[in-house]
Order: structure tokens, then C-alpha cells, then sequence
């Protein structure tokens, strides 16, 4: 057998949960212990509140159990109530920030909401992200703290970590609400092998349908996150991650055909055309999304034709949910390999290795300091 065969057979068995998304006409043809797999498997994945949604829109005349319904849609109350807490914390940081004369940049989920995309629909969050540009971060940090925004707690090293290599300051945690928030300077690391444009990416920002907040624009909204899932490495809601890809494209195409032939341009000036290859060819292979074909023959930085067979190997197992019924053999191999090649593309061997290094060393000696304490601790007297 051919190595390019064993690395991409003809057929991959695709978990219960994703066999649903791709055609979920296939819904009226599942019992209760299917449908309790698709719920358990589509929480492992941070799908669950969204799935109705989205299937629905993929399929409008989708069935969906009653019982199955009633538990998505009392989990949807939950997602509705965050996302009025997201867009109150979006007022704070939006007043705080005018007063040095800055305009926000929200990403990720917080965009999404605050731009009212369809993505939104049903979606959680675990922090706020905002972009900022690196002239004022300074200026950025002292206006947070003034406004109750104070750093996580850090080690020394982890904090020259970030400044120094990073392209986002340490996590800030409000001392009342207590929500995280990621201040970003730009959307790769400094020290990755790609460099995007921060500063056309904030330029070219658009005002969102929310007061004072500002979000990327469509195309750019695309190419950060395609950059975020097939450059980082980190997999485990890897799925969600590409549902997210999938969902922006399909709204912001059908609302602008042209955006097809922005998005090669755009991903050729801001280097992200990879990632970009890679996102859409797994929307189309994964998600069965439309994607025209003159689009991916433009991309000017594609695999090789083993190497597209091995990524493939490693993709189609990691994107999968995080959870034993949908893993296969090498599902947790792939996602390692995937993650050393996430840390390769973040950072030189030269800066990588001794970053690996140092934290295991500290990871070592923390442990051995609660150990310690653990061990002088008083013992209960009877």
C-alpha cells in the first residue's frame, strides 16, 4: 500500500455529531441514544447552545426532537444573558477608551456579537478581545487599570513572555466583574514566521451596529481566524473553530460575491494565504462548503501534494470533538503533532527551545514548592 493511501484513505468515518452537521437531513433518521451522542459530543466541542441554529440553517426543515430542542433552547436563555453582559462590558471599555482617544477593535465572539453576525447566534464566551495599536498599549494598560482592568496573576518570566514575544499584553481580569480581557497589538505572535499587517488591519476596520465599538473588516474578520485555527496549533475546539470560518463565508458571500477574490489578495498582503488554503479547503472537505475553485487556484502558498496528504492525515482527526467516541487511533498523535507545529510556526528553534525548556523548569519547581508546602502543613490533631 502507497503511504499517500494509508495517510488518506478513500473513506474517513466521520463522528455521529459531524455526520449531522455535514448533511443534517440526517436528523429525522436518529434515535434517542444517537441524539444523546450528538448532545454529549457537541458540548465536548462548545457547539451544543449554537447547534439548532446552525443545522437550521444549513437545513431549514431540520427535526429536531422536542426533548433535544427544549434542552438546547434553555441553554440558548444562558447565551443570551452573556451576551448582554458582553455588550455592557463593551460600553465600559468603549467610554473608558475614548477617553485617550482610542477606538476599540473587538474580535473573536465579541465582534461577532457586537457586529450582530449570524456566528453569534447561541455562542459563549471566556473573555473579550480587543485590538489596539502597539504605539498607544502603554497608554491602553493605564487607562484599563484606572478603569478596574488589572493584570492576571503572572510570573516574571511569563510577563516578558508576552511583551516580549507576544502579540497581546498579559490577560486583564475587571476586580468587579471578574471578566478576562486580551489586549492585542496585532493577531500573530511577534516572533512567528508570518507577519500581519496590525496596522492595515486597523485602518481598514469597520464601525459595528453598536455604539462607540469598532470590529474587523469582513475579510479580515476571515483571515484572523483561519490564521488563529491552522497557525496556533491548538486543536481541541477545532471544530468550532472551523464552523466559525464557515459561518462568516457563507454570510458575508452571500451578501458580497466579491469577497472570494478579496480574500486571496488580502491573505497574499497580510502573508496569511496558508492558513487561508487551509481553511477553506476544510470548510469545503469537513463542512461541504461551496468554495469556487478559481479561488483556491489562487493561492500562491499551498502544500505539496504529500504534504497536503498528511496534513489531511492530521486535520480530519483533530478537528474532530474532543471526545473518546468520536477519537480514532491517532486522533491524540495528530493533535500533538499539530501543536509542536503550532509552537515551530509561533516561534525560531532558537527562541523555542530555550522557551520549552524554562517552562519546565518553572513547571518543575512549582510543583516541587507545593509539594513542600504541602508537606510542612500542620496535621489535624484527633
Amino acid at each position: 500500500m502507497q503511504l499517500t493511501h494509508w495517510l488518506n484513505p478513500p473513506m474517513f468515518n466521520y463522528p455521529v455529531l459531524v455526520d449531522l452537521i455535514r448533511e443534517p437531513q440526517k436528523a429525522s433518521q436518529l434515535d434517542m441514544r444517537a441524539w444523546e451522542m450528538v448532545i454529549s459530543q457537541a458540548r465536548r466541542a462548545g457547539l451544543f447552545v449554537m447547534l439548532e441554529n446552525y443545522l437550521s440553517s444549513r437545513c431549514p426543515q431540520v427535526h429536531i426532537p422536542a426533548d433535544v430542542a427544549r434542552v438546547i433552547r434553555a441553554e440558548q436563555c444562558l447565551a443570551e444573558k452573556q451576551q448582554i453582559s458582553v455588550r455592557w462590558e463593551a460600553t465600559k471599555l468603549v467610554r473608558a477608551l475614548q477617553g485617550i482617544g482610542l477606538k476599540p477593535i473587538f474580535l473573536k465572539g465579541a465582534a461577532y456579537i457586537l457586529a450582530d453576525l449570524e456566528v453569534a447566534r447561541g455562542r459563549l464566551l471566556s473573555d473579550i478581545d480587543i485590538l489596539v495599536p502597539v504605539a498607544e498599549i502603554k497608554a491602553v494598560e493605564s487607562c484599563l487599570a484606572a478603569n478596574g482592568w488589572q493584570p492576571s496573576q503572572l510570573d516574571e518570566y511569563d510577563r516578558h513572555y508576552f511583551h516580549a514575544w507576544m502579540h497581546e499584553i498579559p490577560p486583564l481580569v475587571h476586580i468587579k466583574t471578574n471578566t478576562t480581557l486580551d489586549v492585542h497589538h496585532t493577531i500573530l505572535a511577534l516572533t512567528a514566521k508570518l507577519n500581519p499587517n496590525a496596522d492595515l488591519l486597523i485602518e481598514d476596520a469597520v464601525k459595528a451596529p453598536f455604539e462607540g465599538a469598532y470590529v474587523l473588516a469582513p475579510v479580515d474578520m476571515v483571515l484572523h481566524s483561519a490564521a488563529h485555527l491552522f497557525h496556533e496549533g491548538e486543536l481541541e475546539m477545532g471544530l468550532k473553530g472551523l464552523i466559525d470560518i464557515e459561518r462568516l463565508l457563507a454570510e458575508f458571500t452571500r451578501k458580497d460575491l466579491s469577497l472570494w477574490d478579496e480574500l486571496v489578495l488580502r491573505a497574499r498582503l497580510h502573508q496569511l494565504e496558508r492558513p487561508l488554503y487551509y481553511a477553506l479547503h476544510y470548510c469545503e472537505l469537513i463542512l461541504k462548503l461551496e468554495v469556487p475553485e478559481k479561488v483556491l487556484q489562487q493561492i500562491g502558498s499551498k502544500p505539496g501534494r504529500f504534504q497536503g496528504k498528511l496534513m489531511d492525515f492530521l486535520y480530519l482527526r483533530a478537528l474532530m470533538p474532543d471526545h473518546p467516541q468520536a477519537d480514532s487511533l491517532f486522533t491524540s498523535l495528530s493533535r500533538f503533532l499539530l501543536y509542536v507545529r503550532g509552537h515551530y510556526l509561533r516561534m525560531p528553534i532558537r527562541v523555542l527551545v530555550p522557551h520549552l525548556l524554562k517552562k519546565s523548569w518553572l513547571k518543575h519547581k512549582r510543583k516541587k514548592q507545593t509539594r513542600q508546602i504541602v508537606g510542612n502543613a500542620p496535621t489535624a490533631q484527633n
